[in-house]
């Protein structure tokens, strides 16, 4: 295949003037310059096709395939992601698997199916990928392991509901939250909660935030009140 060779070539060249330093001092040819390289000395004629076989609400695996013009698959790659896992705290938007976890997989997907046929980054794993192996590991080791499609469907499904039960909790602590904030007497505050108690209870969490809520606003009442009697006091005072 003389396109394919022309495309390592390519990427070679590519390497020395683009390629992105990693640990160690390696160097790393991103899976954009290498698909550009690819199709430039390709062109239409072979095809990328990817195929997502896992997104389970926790990890994210795709597959990646090069067809030659009869269809006939001549490269391939995997890759795996877990949402919301990064070099930053779990969740943090900053870590691209908290929005794009799919996305991030088809990248490196692509990347390890491209360096299958020869169009290597420098190193066979995609950036990070082998770095990620370690946290990868240790979430899903603490996971129940899918083991076919309906534990699938039922697990997003899990989070789904738990996803809308965060979102009713919030909203019904904001509109609980207003009305504390506009009490300002200790004996309403008390009588707000005891009207409300065993209806909280229901929800524990709710429960506790809003404790936690009665209590700032308590502090905040008492404090207001030594303030007005503090200025009584000196006005009193000054008039005496």
């Amino acid at each position: 295949m003389t396109d394919l060779r022309e495309a390592m070539s390519i990427v070679a060249e590519l390497h020395k003037s683009h390629g992105v330093a990693q640990k160690g001092g390696k160097k790393y040819t991103m899976v954009v310059h290498r698909t550009e390289a690819f199709r430039k000395a390709l062109g239409t004629d072979f095809g990328i096709n990817t195929e997502l076989l896992t997104d389970d609400g926790v990890r994210v695996v795709i597959k990646a395939t090069i067809t030659d013009k009869e269809g006939r698959i001549i490269g391939s790659g995997h890759a795996e992601e877990i949402r919301g896992e990064g070099h930053f705290n779990k969740g943090d938007k900053r870590n691209i698997n908290t929005t794009s976890a799919i996305e991030n997989a088809e990248t490196s997907a692509i990347g390890r199916c491209l360096s299958s046929l020869g169009i290597s980054g420098g190193e066979y794993a995609s950036a990070n990928e082998m770095d990620a192996v370690g946290r990868k590991l240790k979430v899903i080791e603490n996971k129940q392991p899918i083991n076919n499609p309906k534990d699938a469907t039922d697990r997003l499904n899990e989070l789904h509901q738990k996803k809308k039960q965060d979102e009713e909790r919030q909203s019904k602590f904001l509109e609980l939250s207003n009305l504390i904030d506009g009490i300002t007497q200790l004996k309403d505050l008390k009588n707000f909660y005891l009207k409300r108690e065993e209806s909280l209870k229901a929800d524990s969490e709710l429960c506790t935030k809003i404790i936690e809520k009665c209590s700032e606003r308590k502090m905040e009442i008492i404090e207001k009140d030594r303030f007005i009697v503090n200025m009584n006091s000196g006005v009193r005072e000054y008039n005496g």
